[in-house]
């Protein structure tokens, strides 16, 4: 799905509310509410209250409020499923998320507050030759066909940009629920 629509009537492409529910849109306000999301040391409870908190301007929705700020984060799209490796990680690839904003867009992310979805349509077209990009397919190279030296060294290349895992809300739930039931290992 595109998050940018010349088609639609409204001036305003990016939305600044969800089923009439004013939000907080600008892109690093939603980085915190990934980083509030991925905090290890709160409870899930505790990060969904921040996470609707940062999020929410006014009040939060009685029904579904996890799925409609879930559905926004991920700019319509459906979220990766579980399994599969993520592409990108925010925070991993913070520097190189900046600095190809300011070489290929001129937007310098520490001193724009840009809308989510702007910077997601910008993610998104980054050039071949950013450092982002180059990245991510090097993640995911292919050595099989290498041999050697060559093989070695692209595998060490592939273990430097490996994302670190974390655990995700799901799992998080499904430990609180073992140490209810079992106590803490």
């Amino acid at each position: 799905m595109s998050i940018v629509s010349f088609s639609r009537h409204s001036l305003n492409i990016f939305p600044e509310e969800i089923e009439g529910y004013p939000i907080d849109a600008r892109f690093r306000n939603i980085m915190r509410i990934m980083r509030v999301l991925d905090d290890e040391k709160k409870s899930p409870q505790q990060r969904l209250a921040y996470a609707y908190r940062f999020f929410y301007t006014d009040e939060i929705p009685q029904e579904n409020a996890w799925g409609l700020m879930q559905e926004f984060i991920n700019g319509g799209a459906e979220p990766e499923k579980d399994g599969e490796p993520p592409q990108m990680d925010f925070d991993f690839d913070a520097d190189e998320i900046y600095s190809d904003f300011l070489r290929e867009y001129n937007i310098d992310l520490l001193r724009e507050d840009i809308h989510w979805y702007r910077f997601l349509a910008l993610l998104g077209c980054l050039s071949s030759g950013s450092s982002l990009v180059h990245k991510i397919q090097l993640r995911f190279m292919d050595t099989s066909k290498m041999k050697g030296k060559e093989r070695m060294e692209a595998e060490r290349a592939i273990e430097r940009v490996q994302i670190p895992r974390r655990m995700t809300i799901e799992e998080l739930h499904e430990a609180e629920a073992f140490e209810a039931e079992w106590g803490s290992l």
